[in-house]
């Protein structure tokens, strides 16, 4: 219904910034990379279309992509923020637009949904009985339980090769990477579709399963809100 070509789907992740640097005024960022076979590697597109593949995509890049999703297509430069003994700082004095998506309301509506269920659902993989990490740190149950409905987000797992060894005749292990993205919307406000007010992705090397990287992205909005309220801004 919606992808009239293979490389429709290239297209749109290139358009959400993947496969090119984000011009973050940082050092060493790469592009990563989107395949280009899929006009002919049918197998290779239904990978990719998972998020597998030769697919490279850095925290980053998913952080701007859940963004644009978030605002309603606008794919912004990320920007360094200074802490200042007063006040935050942004280093351009201007937000950049880098281009605008036409994401239609109802794809829109679904992504958003989606990602609640996820957090909030009855059976979303982040509710906190299925964390094993919150087991593991229960301090962390109180404050997650807490921001639950506060935040929606997705879960996702990434395999590479590993190889721990020096022995190049050894076989490498095929390892995981586990990821966590969510938009987060003011405290009081709980889930409201029209503006989230932060965006999010924890990715952590050799883990199992993308729900127990959630509880960090949890501890990120927290200190997210103490640094506003330290510096008495609403938002930034």
């Amino acid at each position: 219904e919606v992808i009239d070509h293979p490389t429709d789907l290239q297209n749109v992740a290139a358009d959400f910034g993947f496969g090119k640097r984000s011009g973050i005024d940082l050092y060493g960022e790469i592009s990563g990379y989107v395949p280009d076979d899929l006009r002919f590697n049918r197998t290779g597109l239904y990978s990719f279309a998972i998020g597998q593949h030769s697919l490279v995509v850095t925290p980053l890049q998913a952080a701007m992509m859940l963004a644009t999703i978030g605002n309603g297509g606008a794919l912004l430069k990320p920007q360094i923020v200074k802490l200042r003994a007063d006040h935050l700082s942004v280093k351009e004095s201007a937000v950049t637009l880098k281009k605008t998506l036409e994401i239609p309301p109802r794809v829109r509506t679904e992504l958003m949904e989606g990602m609640r269920g996820v957090v909030m659902g009855e059976k979303g993989p982040v509710q906190p009985y299925r964390i094993r990490g919150l087991y593991e740190h229960p301090k962390w149950i109180p404050e997650y339980k807490a921001l639950q409905d506060q935040f929606i987000g997705k879960t996702s797992t990434a395999e590479f090769v590993h190889r721990p060894t020096l022995d190049r005749e050894a076989q490498p292990l095929i390892c995981k990477e586990i990821w966590f993205g969510a938009l987060s919307f003011k405290e009081g406000e709980n889930y409201r579709l029209d503006m989230p007010e932060l965006s999010v992705v924890v990715y952590l090397k050799f883990g199992d399963y993308g729900k127990e990287a959630a509880p960090l992205a949890a501890l990120v909005i927290k200190k997210w809100r103490e640094i506003l309220e330290r510096h008495k801004i609403d938002s930034l």
